[in-house]
């Protein structure tokens, strides 16, 4: 199951995208494989993306995948997405270009809130830890969930300074229990004790370089035993999955524990 199917507004958008590109039209008047999909739909370069959503639609059985040929399966309605983030797709895949970072990051991260509840809920149960790092934790959807999940949790929270505001606005009912450090992540002073690393939707916004970097200060940040939990997207998996994969730390050694979903259900990190 990916995490087009578990978490509602990707799933939706995923839909909503394959509406916009025609794509359902396109298959409903002969089957295609995906090069011939992404040239029909005015998709020019870019293709892993046209393959990541592909197979998110075939996940949730929107598509069928016959050999190479694609063809409609069972078609949902168009859905309603806010024409932002995730809702703005189609528009990604065309281009083949990210979107640009808002000059007024409020809205965005806000966004992002909403889009990270349901994942974020999920995952909080199962981070069991005295005190929980979160490193680029924005607007605080993950700490706001763990916070939730387990009362005798603290957070610290990363993320840039003119983030911080939000984060502190969104996480006030917590007071007391979350602190806030302003910086980049891989250099801000973190402290080194921590049960918990996380990052949470991160990775994927940064090249190779910086992404080790990210990796190996919440490696540095966790006490002996402690774990680096990785939530992230993974395009490259045969579903398009939403996966965690957890570091158990002994600072002299690290062992990748990798789970390949995330889904209701799945056991505790550990």
């Amino acid at each position: 199951m990916g995490v087009f199917a578990i978490v509602p507004l990707f799933q939706d958008a995923a839909i909503a995208a394959a509406h916009e590109l025609g794509w359902f039209e396109l298959l409903a008047a002969r089957g295609r494989t995906l090069d011939e999909l992404a040239a029909t739909s005015g998709i020019a370069s870019g293709h892993h993306r046209v393959a990541a959503l592909a197979r998110a639609l075939i996940s949730i059985g929107a598509l069928v995948r016959q050999g190479d040929v694609l063809t409609p399966g069972a078609v949902p309605p168009r859905p309603e997405v806010v024409r932002e983030g995730w809702g703005l797709l189609a528009e990604v895949m065309r281009s083949d270009r990210p979107l640009p970072l808002p000059t007024d990051p409020s809205a965005y991260h806000h966004h992002l809130v909403r889009a990270g509840a349901d994942s974020a809920r999920e995952l909080a149960p199962r981070i069991a830890a005295a005190t929980v790092l979160d490193l680029g934790g924005g607007a605080g959807a993950y700490a706001a969930a763990v916070l939730d999940a387990q009362a005798a949790t603290t957070v610290t929270l990363v993320d840039l300074p003119d983030i911080l505001p939000l984060a502190r606005d969104h996480l006030a009912r917590f007071a007391g229990r979350v602190q806030f450090v302003g910086g980049d992540a891989r250099h801000a002073p973190i402290g080194e004790r921590h049960g918990v690393a996380l990052l949470a939707n991160v990775l994927h916004l940064h090249g190779p370089t910086a992404c080790a970097e990210l990796c190996a200060a919440a490696a540095r940040a966790v006490a002996p035993g402690g774990r680096v939990v990785i939530l992230e997207i993974d395009a490259d998996s045969p579903e398009g999955v939403c996966s965690h994969s957890t570091w158990r730390s002994t600072r002299s050694e690290e062992t990748c524990i990798r789970r390949p979903r995330c889904a209701a259900g799945s056991p505790p990190l550990a």
